[in-house]
């Protein structure tokens, strides 16, 4: 009888012994794969920070905080009606922003850093600035025959339309200047226009 509780305990243990061993191997194998996490995410960030990534993580979170302080300023100095007529105004606009430059910023964005010659790659950025800024202005164009339809909704629009119309262009321009800083690695300059 001893031989068979001797034979059962050896046999407790050394389950339990495995359940052991698997249950700190199972969280070596987590702590190695949060290690390499982790690993990686410093590589990242050094990576970032290298590049100037600083100052556009900065510039991102000074445009955010401005524009939020310009939207409390603009509630308060503006009568309801008259910032009512400008939020519609701006909606409109950002309906037509994406369409700005009809994308030629963006092909620029990907294509360049594919161009390893810095004449051809200036010459990519005169064609999209010139194809980008054509259908600005057919886009523009379109928005100013559209303008007595969206001033039927809402009343004096008018002026605002035809001012913001100009958005268009100095959009898709400060894009494009933005975008070639980009590709030419100088970040900083990037985020001082951003």
């Amino acid at each position: 009888m001893r031989l068979f509780a001797n034979i059962c305990f050896s046999l407790y243990l050394s389950n339990n012994l495995i359940s052991i061993v698997w249950l700190h191997y199972a969280s070596f194998i987590k702590f190695a794969s949060d290690y390499k996490k982790k690993i990686l995410l410093i590589r990242i960030l050094k990576n970032f920070m290298n590049k100037d990534g600083a100052y556009v993580f900065a510039s991102s979170l000074i445009t955010k905080i401005s524009s939020f302080l310009t939207s409390l300023i603009l509630i308060r100095v503006l009568s309801p009606d008259e910032f009512g007529v400008l939020s519609y105004v701006l909606s409109v606009l950002a309906f037509f922003i994406p369409f700005s430059g009809g994308g030629m910023q963006h092909s620029f964005l990907r294509f360049a850093p594919l161009i390893d010659v810095k004449e051809n790659r200036i010459r990519l950025f005169q064609h999209s600035l010139f194809m980008g800024l054509l259908l600005s202005f057919f886009l523009a164009f379109t928005m100013f025959l559209l303008i007595p339809w969206f001033n039927i909704a809402v009343r004096n629009t008018s002026i605002y339309f035809n001012w913001l119309i100009f958005y268009l262009f100095s959009f898709f321009l400060i894009e494009m200047v933005k975008i070639s800083y980009r590709v030419e690695n100088q970040n900083q300059k990037y985020a001082g226009i951003d």
